[in-house]
């Protein structure tokens, strides 16, 4: 695992450790790494090789086979709309102004 450049810094609670899993590409945790990265939040990026990948699917941390996952204090996530709300959630960002930001964003 590579260490993030961003330093832990958000306003809501501060986990210890981190991690974002996923291929050694962009994709699907993109969002992730970047929403991290922009409110500060020092993360783990554990790339999973392709080739790798049988091997640790098989292992059974990942339950629903597929990548990403988002780690944080030891627990597991799988579900990108469950991790986004968990980083809003160490943010201090509340559901109230995520709504608002996305009815600006229809609007544009």
């Amino acid at each position: 695992c590579m260490s993030s450049s961003a330093d832990a810094g958000a306003t809501g609670s501060k986990p210890k450790l981190v991690k974002v899993e996923y291929f050694p590409i962009y994709g699907r945790a993109e969002s992730l790494r970047m929403l991290l990265h922009s409110q500060d939040i020092k993360y783990e990026d554990c790339p999973i090789t392709f080739e790798d990948w049988p091997t640790k699917k098989g292992k059974g941390d990942y339950a629903k086979g597929g990548l990403p996952h988002l780690i944080v204090d030891g627990k597991r996530m799988q579900e990108t709309t469950e991790m986004a709300d968990c980083i809003s959630k160490m943010c201090g960002l509340d559901a109230k102004v995520c709504a608002e930001g996305l009815e600006w964003h229809k609007s544009m």
